[in-house]
């Protein structure tokens, strides 16, 4: 078709109906389709709003239920936020993890201190039995103090699981002899006796027995004094007392 001729008005040869001749570039252009727009997708946005949660476990496992569910709805290409599901479910993912952790950072010193505070109980109530079989081996011998642990297990007859604290996992042999559990308690015990030389009553103040440092891990230690008093001291208090008996000897006041 020529130029001149778009425009003007043409009988068709088929059906003589008149026709006006249009521009064949516009006539053959096809333009393109729109492209659908997706449908919004709410489970997508509630994963990633949970995700965001970490801190709270329920959000966290909210945010992975609600990310599988908003991921299978994205399947049809009609629905969008694929992007939101699979971030959501990947922050879940990670709450999940992550809350565990923080609930055993903040609990385990915890658990710690109480499972310490219960041993150090425990412990105290093994060196007020020894405190006790002391004063009776005083007794059978003049006043005198057993010159060590072990001659007091000897002369007493006493369970070696007194010479050990709970919290050291420190645990006697069985099937020993007499003279091997004298030397076991003598090398072994969680305890450090001082009363060799001693005569009963001691002086109040005269550190008699103390636990090791590593007991409660530095931190204090039990003692026993000449009064039998049982105390618990911070590891500098218990040193003092030490050096204070080293001193003045049995006959501190």
């Amino acid at each position: 078709m020529e130029p001149w001729q778009i425009g003007q008005r043409f009988p068709c040869a088929k059906c003589n109906q008149e026709f006006v001749a249009a521009n064949p570039v516009y006539a053959t252009t096809v333009l393109p389709m729109a492209r659908p727009q997706q449908q919004p997708n709410g489970m997508a946005v509630a994963s990633l709003v949970c995700g965001l949660i970490l801190c709270l476990p329920i959000a966290s496992l909210m945010a992975v239920i609600f990310g599988v569910i908003a991921l299978n709805k994205t399947k049809d290409p009609q629905v969008g936020g694929k992007g939101m599901a699979i971030a959501g479910t990947a922050l879940g993912g990670v709450g999940i993890l992550l809350v565990p952790l923080m609930f055993l950072t903040i609990m385990l010193p915890a658990i710690n201190a109480g499972r310490d505070a219960a041993n150090r109980v425990q412990s105290a109530q093994h060196i007020q039995q020894i405190s006790q079989a002391i004063i009776a081996y005083a007794n059978n011998n003049n006043g005198d103090y057993p010159p060590d642990l072990g001659s007091l297990y000897r002369d007493q007859s006493l369970d070696l699981k007194l010479f050990v604290c709970p919290g050291t996992g420190t645990t006697p042999p069985i099937n020993m002899t007499i003279d091997q559990a004298v030397q076991w308690v003598n090398l072994n015990s969680d305890y450090v006796y001082m009363g060799a030389g001693m005569k009963s009553p001691a002086s109040p103040n005269a550190l008699v027995i103390y636990e090791k440092d590593s007991d409660h891990d530095n931190r204090g230690d039990n003692v026993l004094y000449g009064d039998g008093r049982v105390v618990y001291l911070p590891v500098p208090a218990v040193h003092q007392a030490i050096a204070v008996t080293n001193y003045y000897g049995t006959s501190q006041q």
